[in-house]
């Protein structure tokens, strides 16, 4: 009978916190993508002027998105260390998206920590599936392997249109994507301005060999 009063009596308290994180999550996902709006109007504006995806102002704004990401990063840690991960049912659909979204901004290190965690909310649809996918490739990518989904492409200097990381066993991509709830890898890149047309080693949008020199810069999804 005491645990259900304690119970009772922590119920309110447990709501305020979860108010609290719900309301910081939500104003952390502005942050996160109203300086990734304007870094994508930007580099629009300067493809459109006949300049690099790595000219100047690009990487100017990238550097002020990247203190604005690591902020963002401590906070979600915080959060993670004191209440576990977010879940969908307690912080909503944007508070849930914010902190998938902080992750997926995040270093390796931490993106290969929580992943484990976060695989567990989607399978119990306490985040979606679809982002899932995003983390999965996103991690596959930065440790040099193929990726799974086709979510993640890349910028190189001098090259106008974005490359598609490699896929693992391209010919089912589809499959596994509506797996996930996502749609047709074709349909997805056609996002980017790319038209896919099926697994091809010779495809003008594909990655070279990630054990090729490249330029660096930020490895893009839809997110």
């Amino acid at each position: 009978m005491l645990p259900l009063i304690i119970a009772i009596q922590e119920a309110p308290k447990i709501q305020t916190a979860l108010t609290s994180i719900r309301i910081e999550l939500e104003a952390m996902y502005e942050k996160d993508q109203q300086g990734r709006l304007e870094i994508h109007r930007a580099t629009d504006e300067a493809l459109s002027k006949g300049k690099d995806r790595f000219c100047p102002e690009i990487v100017a704004l990238w550097e002020k998105q990247n203190l604005i990401d690591a902020e963002n990063v401590q906070k979600l840690v915080k959060i993670v260390k004191q209440f576990g991960w977010p879940k969908l049912s307690e912080v909503g659909e944007k508070g849930s998206e914010a902190a998938f979204l902080i992750l997926q901004h995040a270093d390796l290190k931490l993106q290969i920590e929580c992943l484990p965690m976060f695989r567990k909310m989607a399978e119990s649809r306490e985040a979606e599936l679809s982002d899932l996918a995003l983390l999965e490739d996103r991690v596959l990518v930065r440790q040099g392997k193929k990726q799974l989904y086709g979510t993640q492409l890349k910028s190189m200097a001098g090259v106008k249109e974005m490359l598609i990381e490699p896929i693992e066993d391209e010919e089912n991509v589809d499959k596994r994507r509506a797996k996930m709830g996502m749609g047709p890898l074709a349909k997805y890149l056609k996002g980017f301005g790319i038209e896919y047309k099926g697994p091809s080693a010779t495809a003008p949008n594909q990655s070279p060999n990630r054990t090729q020199p490249q330029a660096a810069g930020p490895v893009t999804s839809d997110r």
